[in-house]
């Protein structure tokens, strides 16, 4: 009689979470349809440059590294993400990443390239792309110089094997002068150095990410970047293709708002 009590809590439980999903998702539809259609009667079209410019006056701070992540059951399109990488190019973001855990549908920037963006491949996964010229509302950068940001994809061998690589070439190369003086430091210290100077190099030097967005229903980074998140900011989107530039801004007002004390 107790089990089946608990059995039938336990799926009232998960039907009501399921009911406000549903909700939630209704919700996100019916904002965007109302967005849409207030630009149709109004014959407006909204600029986000603009907005953005805007906004980024308001900011105390941006983050030089965006790290975003992707679910493994997430249908984002690549033209989101490829918003999301123009969106922090125009906040003066230096880096963005994305972590895509996927197995199919993975995005990649060097097949959905905005018609405003010059891309250029610096290597295997990493892009440069810059603004090169005005295209709705989008001009080059003051005095000249265009705004450029730096998009990489990582995937999940970029997390927890990338540390297993590494562990395994130490071990190899424990011989060697380097490895023996960092064994003989008891705090460890030395060591932990020589391998975050290998992980960096294997990532061609990526900074620490300041701020890490999730796009998934709950918050979980799915091993993303373990040894560099550990003084990141993680904001959660569940919006899926209908994030919008004020969905972006949203995060970027609660990162600058936010002020890290370091356990202080």
């Amino acid at each position: 009689m107790v089990n089946f009590v608990y059995s039938t809590l336990w799926r009232l439980c998960i039907l009501f979470i399921e009911i406000v999903q549903v909700f939630h998702r209704l919700l996100i539809h019916i904002k965007y349809i109302y967005r849409k259609s207030y630009d149709l009667l109004t014959g407006k079209s909204f600029n986000e440059v603009k907005y953005l410019e805007g906004c980024r006056k308001e900011w105390q701070k941006v983050p030089k590294h965006l790290l975003v992540v992707i679910g493994k059951e997430e249908t984002l399109s690549s033209k989101v993400l490829s918003n999301l990488a123009v969106y922090a190019l125009l906040s003066n973001i230096e880096c963005i990443s994305f972590y895509d855990t996927r197995r199919t549908s993975r995005f990649e920037p060097a097949k959905h390239i905005p018609k405003f963006i010059e891309s250029r491949q610096l290597r295997s996964g990493l892009f440069l792309w810059t603004m090169v010229g005005e295209k709705n509302g989008c001009l080059k950068y003051k005095n000249g110089m265009d705004r450029s940001i730096e998009v990489s994809v990582l995937t999940e061998n970029d997390s927890k094997p990338l540390i297993a690589e590494v562990c395994n070439e130490l071990s190899e190369s424990r011989d060697t002068p380097a490895v023996q003086e960092a064994l003989k430091d008891p705090t460890k210290a030395k060591l932990t150095e020589l391998m975050d100077n290998a992980i960096r190099k294997k990532l061609h030097n990526l900074p620490y990410p300041e701020l890490v967005v999730i796009f998934n229903n709950y918050l979980c980074t799915f091993g993303a970047l373990p040894w560099s998140t550990s003084f990141s900011e993680f904001h959660n989107i569940r919006k899926g293709n209908y994030t919008t530039v004020q969905d972006y801004t949203d995060v970027m007002y609660r990162y600058a708002r936010c002020q890290q004390r370091f356990g202080k």
